[in-house]
């Protein structure tokens, strides 16, 4: 399904591009996640309804999602956002520590959104570098 070293394969509904040599990936179904904090609880959806948080994968935080900074409530988002945009529970895995800090960490305290699109070319981008060792 991955090919590090050249495309990221998805959906027979994909768009792809080249921007810098790196392959990129639209869908015609844009899906949206939300994260919004009401009276300090966190509510993450994905196209309105709530996200799973993939407690089965990992339990980083039994308590919930959280955003803004790098500690056990984002490691839970960054991996259920992974996890359901790409469809690769193994992809999601080793790379959504990565994720938490890129990205997660740096959404704003209140409300942020975020396409599975954008999601995948951040996939795209990261599987197009070479390894760290």
């Amino acid at each position: 399904m991955v090919h590090a070293t050249t495309s990221y394969q998805c959906m027979p509904c994909r768009v792809e591009w080249r921007l810098n040599g790196v392959l990129a990936i639209l869908d015609q179904h844009v899906k949206l996640y939300e994260g919004t904090r009401i009276e300090g609880a966190c509510k993450v959806t994905v196209d309105g309804s709530p996200l799973p948080l993939r407690h089965d994968l990992r339990n980083h935080s039994p308590t919930g999602a959280e955003w803004g900074y790098g500690g056990s409530g984002p490691a839970q988002l960054a991996l259920a956002l992974l996890a359901d945009a790409l469809g690769d529970d193994e992809l999601a895995e080793r790379h959504y520590q990565k994720f938490k800090f890129e990205v997660v960490a740096r959404f704003e305290k209140e409300r942020w959104l975020l396409t599975r699109a954008e999601i995948r070319c951040w996939i795209a981008i990261v599987l197009s570098q070479p390894e760290e060792p």
